[in-house]
């Protein structure tokens, strides 16, 4: 704990110690705490003594991790509490107005930003390996006291109650539906989202945030990458982070991929990972029966296929390129009609294909690396048929961003359709099984809002 003496009480004296700027603060010439880095503050007096309790989550210099930092003051001397109270508030006031620091209230919490309405948190306790609700309450839940974070916890009990408190809750009585869970529950809930009959109303007024907790966790890693706070080994923290320090004129506006088959053109499915065929497809779905292995299920299977021989698949890709002279769509030609002119095709042997709204595929597969949360672009991630040695370097090279030989690629696009031309397989769509057969989509740029703001170490001082 930091003491300041007044024993004068003059609050510059007593606060001579206290060095506040526009970056920052520190203490008798500690290490500068960052307003960025702060998510709340606390005030209280008793007697004669006024203390001041500030919550702050920097960065370790070595590992990047963001570990907990309590900092408190202490002022006494004053010949009441109240006096040396509003002696400091005044201080902090007259600097934080000038250098963007949180403003401080008279006893009680007080964060940089005033939270008008509790975040709806649904958290599912059968995600990942199970353990949904013990990280909650080891990790999640102190950041969020820290910044007053006002919220409602639903742990769900299947797939429908989700449904169907997301489709239900009225647009304004929370800021934002939180998922505490894998892929499978956001893609769930955009789709609840856009099912609804205010849908256009609910996903502008209904963020939603994201906190890990499942086994690929691909939608928060590319998040949390895009924002320079990815760190495989704090990802719930760092993620915890980010929703807290979310400012609400200010949120990432996600792409929604809008997915049609032969059998629901009418009501398509909305993606905000990927779609998927063959290899990772395989892997994905037939995985599930070792969840209690968590993230490393993947790897386990990949393995075991690679040793036996990777299946072929035969396909027909056809997609409109990125370019500037191909502006966004919003439709499609139904599957009984051939792709416009203007679209490339290519039909051929693959590995697998995935079709991807986001950098990564797990939090230790990461193909792209100019994603854009915003951006109305598919990335096709192409593995073609290779020797065993080839598709290894190129499959592990490609988990890091490498596309190394002719292998694999990466297809900038702004629409496209898969037709499987060999029988039987698994398709996914944000992790979770679709009908096998033809797929298409285009995409909705910025369609729904995160809890989450620009890049939190560049963030401006005071804000969340």
């Amino acid at each position: 704990m930091a003491s300041v003496d007044s024993s004068s009480g003059d609050v510059n004296n007593g606060l001579a110690k206290l060095s506040i700027s526009t970056a920052g603060f520190s203490y008798a010439g500690s290490e500068l705490i960052r307003w960025s880095d702060t998510v709340g503050c606390h005030c209280e007096r008793s007697r004669s003594v006024c203390s001041l309790t500030v919550f702050a989550y920097p960065r370790h210099r070595r590992s990047g991790k963001r570990e907990r930092r309590v900092i408190r003051w202490q002022i006494g001397g004053f010949q009441d509490a109240k006096e040396c109270q509003l002696h400091l508030l005044a201080a902090l006031k007259s600097v934080g107005n000038s250098a963007g620091a949180p403003p401080v209230e008279p006893d009680g919490p007080c964060p940089s930003v005033t939270w008008p309405k509790p975040c709806l948190i649904l958290l599912n306790p059968r995600s990942g390996s199970g353990k949904a609700y013990d990280l909650f309450l080891r990790h999640v839940n102190p950041i969020l006291a820290d910044a007053d974070f006002p919220y409602q916890l639903v742990v769900t009990r299947s797939l429908d109650h989700v449904r169907e408190l997301s489709t239900s809750v009225p647009i304004d009585s929370v800021s934002g539906i939180v998922i505490v869970s894998g892929d499978g529950l956001v893609y769930e809930v955009v789709n609840s989202l856009l099912n609804r009959p205010d849908a256009e109303a609910a996903v502008r007024s209904i963020p939603i945030g994201v906190v890990p907790a499942g086994s690929g966790n691909a939608v928060v890693s590319s998040l949390l990458n895009y924002l320079g706070e990815f760190h495989p080994d704090n990802l719930i923290q760092h993620a915890a982070l980010s929703l807290v320090k979310h400012r609400p004129d200010s949120l990432i506006n996600l792409d929604v991929g809008v997915i049609q088959t032969p059998t629901n053109t009418d009501r398509p499915l909305h993606c905000v990972l990927s779609v998927t065929w063959g290899l990772i497809a395989d892997v994905d779905a037939e995985s599930e029966r070792f969840r209690i292995l968590g993230g490393a299920r993947f790897g386990l299977l990949l393995t075991k296929k690679c040793l036996a021989g990777i299946k072929r698949y035969r396909g027909r890709l056809s997609y409109l390129p990125a370019d500037p002279a191909n502006q966004l769509i919003d439709s499609l030609p139904n599957f009984d009609q051939p792709v416009p002119t203007s679209w490339t095709v290519l039909e051929r042997d693959f590995y697998t294909i995935g079709a991807l709204l986001m950098s990564h595929l797990a939090e230790d597969f990461c193909p792209v690396t100019d994603w854009q949360p915003d951006d109305g672009l598919w990335r096709l991630f192409c593995v073609y048929p290779c020797s065993r040695s080839q598709f290894l370097r190129g499959f592990t090279g490609a988990a890091k961003g490498r596309l190394e030989g002719d292998s694999i690629e990466v297809i900038r696009a702004r629409a496209f359709r898969l037709e499987p031309l060999t029988p039987g397989g698994h398709m996914m769509i944000d992790g979770e099984p679709m009908s096998y057969g033809p797929v298409q989509g285009w995409v909705m740029p910025g369609k729904v809002r995160v809890l989450m703001s620009g890049k939190c170490q560049d963030m401006p001082a005071g804000d969340k």
